[in-house]
């Protein structure tokens, strides 16, 4: 009877040190990047309201960028796609030529991107939680960013999150004739974590 307890408590004893699961794996990535952007009146997300505030999602009328950019990291080479609609916003000390804010959590404007790597199989998916644009006074700007992964597919299938910061400066290539942008150039870079799944 001494000897089944003792083999049970001990049994009990090595079934608790043993893991009941592996723990997810966390990995940093970053990436350099250049590229360009352009205006796509194609993407908007609602007929245009004169009406302040002049929002996305509320009638702006302002059509969404599309990026395409050349990246490369400890990941591999890769292009990242973003599209993206910010809500703009007025001159600041800092940003003499306006601001453009994103913000997912109060629905003000969007941006989301997608890294796809050379074999055409592999991808990461990017929400982009908040994106600020400071423009200054003659063509350039700077772009910050914070966000979180929603996923993969090829290679990445296993990723099922992890946040990202990422940070771009550029000149603007094209005004209409309201000074808005409609193409410009850009480097930048990201760098942040993937959560891999058992």
């Amino acid at each position: 009877m001494r000897f089944s307890t003792l083999w049970i408590c001990g049994l009990a004893l090595l079934l608790a040190a043993l893991p009941t699961r592996a723990e997810a794996e966390t990995k940093e990535f970053w990436a350099n990047f250049a590229g360009t952007s352009a205006i796509n009146v194609g993407i908007d997300s609602a007929p245009f309201n004169p009406a302040p505030p002049f929002q996305p999602g509320a009638g702006d009328g302002f059509p969404a960028f599309v990026s395409h950019s050349q990246a490369s990291g400890n990941l591999g080479k890769m292009v990242i796609d973003d599209v993206f609609e910010t809500s703009p916003g007025l001159m600041t000390p800092d940003c003499l030529g306006g601001t453009g804010t994103a913000d997912f959590a109060t629905g003000t404007g969007y941006a989301s991107a997608t890294a796809s790597f050379r074999n055409g199989r592999d991808q990461i998916e990017f929400q982009i939680l908040t994106r600020f644009i400071c423009f200054d006074d003659a063509g350039g700007f700077t772009v910050e960013d914070t966000g979180f992964i929603l996923g993969g597919s090829g290679k990445y299938s296993n990723v099922t999150g992890g946040t990202w910061t990422g940070r771009a400066e550029g000149r603007v290539r094209a005004f209409n004739q309201l000074f808005f942008p409609l193409a410009t150039i850009f480097t930048g870079r990201i760098e942040g974590q993937l959560q891999l799944a058992d």
